[in-house]
């Protein structure tokens, strides 16, 4: 028994200075950077999770090889616990082999497998550990105890189960999207950098993730540049959005906004969204697996990043699909001279702090009922500037001009897919811009670009 926990470790040391020679450029008759090194957390903090993992296997050996030591005492409760951790551990690594291979054709039948194999390793280790301390079985079984450490065990399993299957259920999410909109199943794996920083002229850190499909050289990109908080529900959708375009080649990039989704700065609404876009179209104009092809995405405020950036997207090689938003927010926000209370409070006291929450309706009311106007943000909870600002401002003056930019529509250079709502606020200004593409874009864009007009508003979530 002790052999076996000698040899797995080896295993696994194996694996580790393997990976470590390929970082650092030496490793190049070993397999490739991709195959080791699966992203869901950065290597240096990988690195040193394993040297722990070593030193302490390493501790467990030295225990039973001298019988001395915490580990060389037989604990048939540590033996039962460590049997089920590692049963779970063992068929978290075998179904996640089953997902893998049945969802990426491009990966089979050992794509990405070196991570796998080198956690069955471990798994390993922890049942073999965890037969050495159940040899004590027959006072195990008189022990009053055991009920209590049985229901534990019974515990832990269906945790495990539980964990088991909701992580299945998550890689299967993009799957499940792909039915709903038609979309041709997924192709390759994917690889997450997530938190991956440019830095602006400025000063401030962007941060975004960053999805890409495993065994592309280079790719087209979906860029979508996001004005929310970095909660776990925006989170988790936004990976399987990613992951859902990368499954089928693209490289995705989910970057947060100044002040938002973990982006440095301070937020405020619409205003730098044609800077910064800039400079993100360069950034990504440097990155290896960008082909030169871009495609953007999103609706309401970051369906507004997309038009900041309508004339400087690639034509030929780019595209727009942009919801419930257009390129005249002065005229959503001041429809025929009138101030659009309900879309601006609403907004306002929705994301004016660090995080997106949802605002009260009692507050909302109390707001919308305060004169004068100025004075609604306070009333509904607190002093809002950009709400001021937008309030201050019901001229297409120069405020307007930096979010609206000028006749952007008719200056876009790639197509664009307008998605817009019978109940929505921005429906007019949408078909305005509609009109204008037709009317004023190159004879291509005009050509390539469609309406669709739903009967939806915007979502008060």
């Amino acid at each position: 028994m002790t052999r076996a926990l000698w040899a797995l470790l080896a295993l696994f040391v194996l694996r580790v200075v393997g990976q470590l020679l390929v970082a650092i450029g030496v490793g190049s008759f070993l397999p490739s950077w991709e195959e080791w090194f699966s992203g869901a957390v950065p290597y240096p903090w990988l690195l040193a999770s394993q040297l722990l993992i070593i030193v302490l296997l390493g501790r467990v050996c030295l225990d039973l090889s001298f019988r001395r030591g915490f580990f060389a005492v037989p604990r048939p409760a540590l033996g039962s616990l460590l049997r089920t951790l590692g049963s779970i551990y063992a068929l978290a690594m075998v179904v996640r082999y089953a997902v893998r291979m049945g969802l990426y054709p491009h990966e089979r039948w050992t794509g990405g497998a070196i991570p796998i194999f080198f956690h069955l390793v471990l798994a390993s280790f922890v049942l073999v550990l965890g037969a050495y301390h159940r040899r004590a079985g027959d006072e195990w079984r008189q022990d009053s105890r055991r009920p209590i450490a049985n229901a534990v065990l019974v515990s832990l399993r269906a945790l495990g189960a539980i964990g088991i299957l909701s992580w299945v259920a998550f890689q299967l999410a993009p799957l499940a999207l792909s039915y709903s909109l038609g979309a041709r199943r997924p192709e390759y794996a994917v690889r997450i950098d997530r938190g991956v920083a440019m830095r602006t002229s400025d000063g401030v850190r962007l941060r975004a993730d960053v999805y890409r499909p495993v065994h592309v050289e280079k790719a087209p990109t979906i860029l979508v540049r996001i004005p929310f908080s970095k909660t776990l529900n925006n989170s988790l959708f936004a990976t399987i959005v990613g992951r859902f375009w990368a499954e089928r080649g693209y490289a995705a990039v989910i970057q947060g906004t100044r002040g938002r989704y973990a982006s440095e700065g301070r937020y405020y609404p619409l205003r730098h969204e044609r800077q910064d876009g800039l400079e993100t179209l360069a950034w990504l104009a440097t990155q290896p697996w960008f082909d030169g092809r871009i495609g953007m995405w999103g609706g309401s405020a970051f369906g507004h990043t997309q038009w900041a950036l309508a004339d400087a997207l690639p034509a030929s090689r780019g595209a727009m699909m942009v919801q419930i938003s257009s390129t005249d927010f002065h005229g959503m926000f001041h429809p025929g001279g009138a101030f659009a209370l309900r879309s601006a409070l609403y907004w306002a006291m929705r994301s004016h702090g660090p995080e997106d929450v949802r605002p009260d309706d009692a507050a909302l009311e109390r707001g919308a009922l305060t004169l004068p106007l100025t004075d609604a943000d306070e009333a509904a909870g607190t002093d809002v500037p950009f709400f001021d600002d937008w309030l201050a401002h019901p001229e297409r003056d120069a405020y307007w001009e930096i979010i609206d930019g000028d006749d952007r529509a008719a200056s876009v250079s790639v197509p664009v897919h307008v998605m817009a709502g019978w109940y929505d606020p921005f429906l007019p200004t949408q078909l305005r811009d509609f009109s204008r593409i037709r009317t004023a874009a190159s004879p291509e864009v005009a050509r390539e670009s469609r309406l669709v007009i739903g009967p939806w508003g915007t979502p008060r979530a």
